[in-house]
């Protein structure tokens, strides 16, 4: 891994209990924390302390499924992962990357709820093919992540593990993660891991990406396996990547790619090179202000760098979208699901039986809907859309291409930043109430149809300080290719700054304390004397600054 110099730092001795108010260890990224394991300032035990006690601290986010987090098993395999880095032995590429994975996904020996009551208790024999490429890797699976039922939603609200909170929340409000990957967006936008795993068959991978401020890709549609991971619709869904730069999606690509012909386009040198189509109606239309504001700043942005910009016209755009889209997961949903429990999960649990147990009433209707058929279309409409519709889009999306010679076609990820948690499924989106699925699917829906690939990333932030994303199309297969603009991009704007969480922190620090308190109280005197040894005899890994003559 050619890791970027970070420069020589020293960090004094620490214990695992002040991991995470040393040096803000959890602010540095993957490739920046993988750079640190080998050059030997951190090691990987040191790193999950901090990771782990983050986690806890930050569950009022309902992120992290704690329940799944093995403390004893993760120090386990820390110890032994610091034991390679010491032995100097060839490292695999992503060695002590600590990660979270989507609860649709399986990881052996972690239930695989689905987010939902009834599978909460199962635990998965076998870990999805993903997982397991990124193991072989040298990545741990820290936890789960929460989700939104039955990855039927894109808001990640009221389920049976609670609510996913956006991180960067303002003072006083609950504000949407987004979903279906809601979980797996808060994590890594919190620090609460390196990088994680979603699903999108939507959009359930990008829209809380988005919402939450960190980069994902959706790949070409086939390039990711699907084998061990719950589907929605087997046509279109997708794995993918989050982290808080494109930069580390790009690294956890290279490992989870299955296939990779060659690519149609070559990624220009420098912004300079690169032309990107604006695809104004409909993607742009009726935009929330601060939205459309931040992508006018973001195009200026990267002119200013070289890039160039062309208005285009996808013919027919919406009509072909009808007609493509939402048959196919509609017709596919019931029996996806039910396969995956039955076979995939060794569980006798019929369709029935998961809605009888929904927690979430909004929902609950929906698949009503599906449990009496009226919301799958006939056969024959399901298979044009597939046989005739899709490539139809597909089709005209490459013509759009070729025609103005873009590389990629760039929007906003969502017409709109997070909104407040509410009851209903319902959002504010200039001064009228909208539903909440069509209005953050509506930009994203055409690559998912499609199965191209998308790169969104974050551009900037709202007066509230709420992330906006911007979305990279670009043809099937040119997934790296695209990484390696969407670095171009991301160079040229702003971080985007990290979540204020401290309130939270300062308050589970203090029910921590408390806590400690309470208990030191009705400690023995023996048991204080045995305390107050093994404090003295435990010693936090030590950050060496190196040998100046070196």
């Amino acid at each position: 891994i050619n890791a970027e110099y970070m420069g020589w730092f020293h960090v004094p001795r620490v214990t695992p209990q002040t991991a995470l108010k040393m040096a803000a260890l959890h602010d540095y990224t993957l490739r920046q924390v993988l750079n640190f394991f080998r050059s030997g300032k951190l090691t990987v035990e040191h790193f999950m302390h901090g990771l782990v006690e983050r986690s806890q601290k930050l569950s009022g986010l309902g992120a992290v499924m704690l329940n799944t987090l093995n403390h004893d098993a993760l120090v386990a395999v820390a110890e032994k992962q610091d034991e390679v880095l010491e032995s100097g032995a060839i490292l695999p590429p992503l060695h002590g990357a600590l990660y979270v994975v989507k609860d649709n996904i399986n990881v052996a020996g972690m239930p695989t709820s689905c987010g939902t009551r009834l599978l909460a208790k199962h635990e998965a024999a076998k870990s999805a093919r993903c997982v397991e490429r990124l193991r072989r890797a040298g990545a741990v699976c820290m936890a789960k992540a929460n989700m939104h039922e039955l990855a039927a939603g894109v808001t990640c609200t009221h389920g049976p593990f609670g609510t996913v909170s956006n991180p960067y929340n303002a003072e006083g409000a609950e504000h949407l993660a987004g979903g279906s990957s809601g979980g797996t967006a808060a994590a890594v936008a919190s620090r609460q891991a390196l990088f994680g795993l979603g699903t999108d068959t939507v959009g359930s991978l990008r829209i809380p990406a988005s919402l939450c401020g960190v980069a994902a890709l959706r790949p070409t549609t086939g390039r990711y396996s699907g084998v061990g991971v719950m589907p929605i619709s087997p046509s279109r869904d997708a794995v993918g990547a989050m982290a808080r730069s494109v930069r580390d999606v790009a690294l956890v690509d290279e490992i989870l790619q299955e296939q990779q012909p060659a690519s149609p386009l070559v990624a220009p040198p420098t912004l300079a090179g690169a032309t990107f189509g604006l695809p104004r109606t409909p993607f742009y239309d009726d935009l929330d202000s601060e939205t459309a504001a931040v992508m006018e700043i973001t195009i200026r942005a990267l002119r200013s760098r070289g890039a160039k910009f062309v208005d285009v016209a996808i013919p027919d755009l919406s009509e072909l979208l009808s007609r493509a889209s939402s048959p196919v997961y509609r017709f596919e949903l019931r029996d996806s699901i039910e396969k995956f429990v039955r076979l995939e999960l060794g569980l006798k649990y019929s369709f029935e039986d998961l809605v009888d147990q929904v927690s979430t009433p909004l929902l609950l209707r929906v698949l009503e809907d599906h449990l009496s058929g009226r919301a799958r279309p006939p056969e024959d409409v399901y298979l044009a859309a597939l046989n005739t519709h899709v490539p139809a889009l597909q089709s005209a999306l490459r013509e759009c291409f070729a025609k103005h010679n873009i590389f990629a076609l760039l929007y906003p990820t969502t017409p709109l930043p997070a909104r407040p948690v509410t009851p209903s499924d319902k959002v504010l989106l200039n001064g009228t109430e909208r539903h909440a699925f069509w209005s953050y699917t509506r930009n994203v829906d055409v690559g998912s149809c499609a199965g191209f690939p998308c790169l969104t990333l974050p551009v900037g932030s709202t007066t509230e300080g709420f992330p906006v994303g911007a979305e990279l199309m670009s043809l099937p297969w040119a997934d790296r290719a695209l990484l390696q603009v969407g670095v171009l991009i991301e160079d040229a704007l702003p971080l985007m700054p990290a979540p204020s969480l401290w309130q939270m922190v300062e308050e589970a620090e203090k029910l921590q304390q408390s806590t400690a308190m309470q208990e030191l109280a009705n400690m023995s005197n023996e048991d204080m004397h045995a305390l107050i040894k093994k404090m003295s005899l435990s010693h936090g890994p030590t950050v060496q600054a190196p040998n100046k003559k070196k």
